[in-house]
C-alpha cells in the first residue's frame, strides 16, 4: 500500500486533521519485478554463449527472484531428458529423477507406436506436451503447476497411471511444483521446474510470469547450440585453409 497524508486546516489556517490517499501498488510493483528480472535475464542471455554458464547463471537468478526452495532445468540428452542444471535440490532427489524414460522389466525403453520413447510423470507429460486444459493443473501453453501435491495426488487417486505419476516430488517433501516447458515454436527442448515445501506459493499470474521467461531461455539454449556449430565449423575451416 502507498499512503500519502495531506495536513486539513481550519479557517484559521491551523492544522486540525490529516485527510490520507491509500494506493494499491502491489500490481505495480510486481510489474518492475517481472521488468528488472527480464532485463537481468536477457543481460545473461547476451553475455553466455554456452549452455553450462546460461544454465548455472539462469538458475541461480531463478531461485533468487522466485523465492522458491529448488529449482532445476532439464535438457534434452539423446532420448532423455535429465536434469542439466539444478539449484537446492538434494543430490539423492536429482540423482533418483536422473531420468524420465520409461524402462521394462527387461530394463528395455519402453516406446510408443512411433518408436518415440514414453518419458515417465509429469515432467513427461509436459515435455511430450500431453495435457488437458480442462484439467485446473494444466496452463493453455501445456505448463503444469499445483500449491499442493497432497490435494494434487487425492484428487487424482485411481488416474495415477494415466499421467504415469511416480509422486516422487510428493515423497521428497514438495508441496508446490511447477513444470514449464522450454520451448521455441513447437520444439520443446526440455522444462524448467520450481519446487518448493510450503503450500500456496504460486498463483495464475507468477506461472504466465514463469512461462514468458521460459520462452527467452529456450530460445538462448537454441542459440547456445547455434553459436557451438559456428565455432565447429570455423574450427574446421581453419584447419583445412593450414592444411
Amino acid at each position: 500500500m502507498d499512503i500519502t497524508y495531506y495536513p486539513f486546516r481550519d479557517s484559521t489556517n491551523t492544522i486540525s486533521g490529516v485527510i490520507s490517499n491509500t494506493r494499491d501498488i502491489t500490481d505495480r510493483k510486481l510489474v518492475e519485478s517481472e521488468q528488472q528480472f527480464t532485463l537481468s535475464l536477457l543481460k545473461v542471455l547476451h553475455e553466455e554463449n554456452d549452455r553450462r554458464g546460461l544454465a548455472r547463471r539462469v538458475t541461480e537468478l531463478m531461485q533468487e527472484w522466485s523465492g522458491c526452495e529448488a529449482v532445476g532445468i532439464r535438457l534434452q540428452k539423446g532420448e532423455d531428458f535429465p536434469y542439466f542444471e539444478t539449484k537446492g535440490f538434494p543430490e539423492r532427489f536429482v540423482e533418483a529423477e536422473a531420468r524420465l524414460c520409461a524402462i521394462d522389466q527387461n530394463g528395455q525403453v519402453i516406446r510408443d507406436q512411433e518408436g518415440t520413447a514414453v518419458l515417465d510423470c509429469m515432467c513427461g507429460c509436459v515435455i511430450r506436451g500431453f495435457f488437458d486444459i480442462g484439467l485446473p493443473f494444466f496452463t493453455e501453453l501445456g505448463s503444469f503447476w499445483t500449491n499442493s501435491t497432497t490435494d494434487l495426488l487425492k484428487s487424482m487417486r485411481g488416474r495415477e497411471q494415466f499421467l504415469q505419476l511416480r509422486g516422487h516430488c510428493h515423497a521428497a517433501g514438495y508441496e508446490s511444483v511447477a513444470l514449464i516447458p522450454l520451448q521455441s515454436g513447437n520444439k520443446r527442448i526440455g522444462l524448467l521446474q520450481f519446487n518448493d515445501r510450503r503450500k500456496g506459493r504460486f498463483d495464475e499470474r507468477s506461472i504466465n510470469m514463469f512461462e514468458r521467461l521460459a520462452s527467452n531461455l529456450a530460445l538462448g539454449f537454441l542459440q547456445c547450440d547455434t553459436a557451438v556449430v559456428l565455432r565447429d565449423s570455423e574450427e574446421k575451416y581453419k584447419s583445412l585453409v593450414n592444411s
